[in-house]
């Protein structure tokens, strides 16, 4: 047998490494570290941020003003979105100068009266982009041809709303180069053509009007209601 002193430090050491290890296993979090919080997902390609104008509506508006026509009948193809290089939105208009900085916007495409039309949309803008341009409009020393013309779409605007001829004035007119596309305007023209008419601008009322004329006979591009 182990004498008393023996047996008494025996017990006090004893009970000094179960203190230790106590102290250690309390210092110890059993439990696996919490996971690092959730990034917040991006933003998905294409999403137009809240309180941003919808583009397709956008577009059908310009389309719908440049027709003369309700918005109601302009018919949305495709959005898609996309940085243009310059504030032009990728459809510069000649002698024009713009933001060199990059925009962002969308790109739509959309169809009314038989024709279809690329419009470009930044923010609550619109500018619809003409795949040909036309040449400058005509001046009125240009001659008589182009003066009977004129005279020709006036009355015919005239007749079909019902307005005094010398309430309509003549913008300009551009003669149509053959196989030309016009935007808004179903001109059939093939490219051997001697002669595709020329393209009447009008304005009655705040309201532009394009008409197409061509051997003595004007038609407007969009139809015209009387009302």
């Amino acid at each position: 047998m182990m004498p008393p002193a023996a047996v008494a430090g025996y017990r006090n050491t004893l009970a000094a490494l179960l203190l230790g290890c106590g102290a250690l296993l309390a210092g110890c979090d059993p439990s696996p570290p919490a996971p690092p919080a959730a990034e917040p997902l991006a933003e998905a390609p294409g999403a137009r941020p809240p309180g941003d104008p919808d583009p397709a509506a956008t577009a059908a508006g310009a389309v719908a003003a440049f027709l003369a026509i309700d918005p109601a009948r302009v018919r949305v193809l495709d959005v898609s979105e996309e940085v243009f290089a310059d504030a032009s939105l990728g459809c510069p208009e000649p002698d024009m100068l713009y933001a060199q900085v990059l925009t962002p916007g969308w790109r739509v495409l959309a169809e009314a009266e038989g024709r279809r039309f690329d419009v470009r949309v930044s923010g609550s803008g619109a500018r619809i982009c003409h795949r040909k341009a036309l040449p400058a409009p005509g001046a009125r020393s240009e001659g008589t041809a182009a003066e009977r013309a004129a005279l020709l779409a006036r009355d015919d605007l005239a007749a079909r709303t019902g307005a005094s001829a010398d309430a309509v004035r003549v913008l300009g007119w551009w003669p149509v180069p053959a196989g030309a596309e016009v935007p808004g305007c179903a001109i059939d023209c093939p490219e051997d053509a001697p002669d595709c008419g020329l393209l009447m601008e009008l304005e009655l009322d705040e309201r532009r009007y394009r008409y197409h004329v061509v051997a003595a006979t004007a038609r407007p591009c969009a139809p015209i209601s009387p009302d």
